[in-house]
């Protein structure tokens, strides 16, 4: 009887329901947006984009099947230095700019993050 709970909840947790590819590359572009724009707010200020619930039920679908904390570590791992500005600008402009959103929709777009979200939700 156990041996039987056992495999059914194992597989019920396998893959994420009612989630497509797309999904999860929309929540792997807010992850990535949301997580380098937090990184250059000051922990005293408001930050909107740490407040967005879009994705939310994806997020669960995610969480539901045990896969949310490896999807953020993918996300941070791929990611890692989006903060940091690939832009040549003249110094004045590049005290404080930042080219994150260019960079999350290059991962976005990559081919290692469609084949990771092919692999979640098949």
């Amino acid at each position: 009887m156990v041996s039987l709970v056992l495999a059914v909840s194992c597989s019920a947790q396998a893959k994420p329901k009612g989630i497509t590819v797309q999904d999860v590359k929309h929540l792997a572009l807010k992850e990535c947006l949301t997580s380098h724009y937090r990184e250059r707010t000051p922990a005293e200020s408001f930050s909107a984009p740490a407040h967005d619930r879009s994705f939310l039920p994806e997020r669960y679908a995610l969480d539901n099947a045990g896969k949310w904390n490896t999807f953020r570590k993918f996300v941070a791992k791929e990611t890692k230095g989006f903060g940091t500005l690939t832009l040549a600008l003249c110094p004045d402009s590049a005290k404080d700019a930042n080219n994150i959103m260019e960079q999350c929709m290059s991962f976005y777009e990559s081919e290692k993050l469609d084949n990771y979200a092919r692999s979640l939700v098949k």
